[in-house]
């Protein structure tokens, strides 16, 4: 249903706003079908004249249709937006263990040097 109601959007932007139910493949489709894809129009558009094998004469296209079409042509690339910077997180976070490790072995090193440096003084 939802392939459907991106080509009925899509055919309505392209045709000004507007699309008739007789440039439509809906025909094909089963009553309760076009009904259920009636009400999801509804959200996007208005329907005129709709009689009761749920065809119309004519849907118009509203601002909530067209940006609902604009999102869903939009390519998804927030996911690999998220897993680069998962990635560099992983290879900062990397870095700084490296780091971190570095320092506690300076730090060792240098708490041996005072060690030996006060043993002296006492001898």
């Amino acid at each position: 249903m939802e392939e459907d109601l991106k080509l009925v959007l899509k055919k309505s932007v392209l045709n000004g706003g507007c699309i008739l139910f007789a440039e439509t493949d809906l025909m094909n489709r089963t009553i309760p079908y076009r009904f259920r894809l009636n009400i999801e129009l509804e959200r996007y558009g208005s329907l005129s004249d709709v009689n009761k094998e749920g065809m119309w004469y004519e849907f118009r296209i509203n601002e909530v249709g067209r940006k609902f079409l604009e999102e869903s042509i939009k390519p998804k690339k927030e996911k690999k937006d998220v897993d680069k910077l998962i990635s560099r997180i992983d290879g900062i976070s990397s870095i700084l263990g490296k780091i971190l490790s570095v320092v506690k072995s300076i730090f060792k090193l240098f708490c041996f040097m005072i060690l030996i440096y006060i043993l002296q003084l006492l001898l």
